[in-house]
């Protein structure tokens, strides 16, 4: 926005069920959210994670009052205010998956043998199986027929944000990201949308 006006709102956000066009929730800009940034100006609008969990979302940006309005970038980053717990604690209420081999996912396991002394049920890749550290490797798909409910999930994997909604059935009804720390701890992922 180049020269917002004084005291009022000047665009509408909402954002839709992309399927049903179902409005999940709403908000106004006003001239108090926005930041100067070179000639223009940007807002940070902040929507509530659960409400988009699971969900293919859209979006919408309407301005009021023809403001002449322009997406210059648009990023997305899921924050959530997921209960830290740890690992140990994970483990004790079943077996554990470990979505990601790469280095982050190495660490949670080992971490979790360290604390437990029991390996994780084994690793899930969408593009590897076989062995990794002694531990199976399956593509989720290949996994689900030995995954139960009370299996726990951790993803080891700066895209947990991406990864979570397109797990989609899996079995396993407990979810954890192990990102940023990749340590002792993990947090608690809240459930996807039409879960029990």
């Amino acid at each position: 926005i180049a020269s917002p006006p004084e005291g009022s709102a000047i665009a509408d956000v909402t954002l839709c069920d992309a399927a049903t066009n179902e409005t999940l929730w709403s908000a106004a800009i006003l001239p108090e959210a926005l930041t100067a940034f070179g000639n223009l100006h940007r807002a940070r609008i902040a929507v509530p994670a659960p409400l988009a969990a699971g969900r293919n979302v859209a979006l919408h940006l309407r301005s009021r009052a023809c403001l002449p309005l322009e997406v210059v970038s648009l990023i997305l980053r899921t924050e959530f205010s997921g209960q830290d717990e740890p690992l140990s604690a994970v483990a004790a209420q079943g077996p554990i998956w470990i979505y990601g081999t790469g280095e982050g996912g190495r660490k949670v396991a080992a971490e979790l043998m360290r604390q437990t002394g029991t390996a994780p049920a084994g690793f899930l890749d969408n593009f590897r199986d076989g062995m990794l550290d002694g531990i199976p490797v399956s593509t989720p798909d290949a996994a689900r027929g030995r995954m139960r409910p009370q299996d726990g999930i951790i993803l080891a994997t700066q895209h947990w944000d991406r990864l979570w909604p397109q797990l989609g059935d899996l079995p396993p009804q407990r979810a954890y990201t192990a990102h940023p720390h990749y340590g002792a701890q993990v947090r608690t992922l809240p459930r996807r949308h039409g879960r029990t």
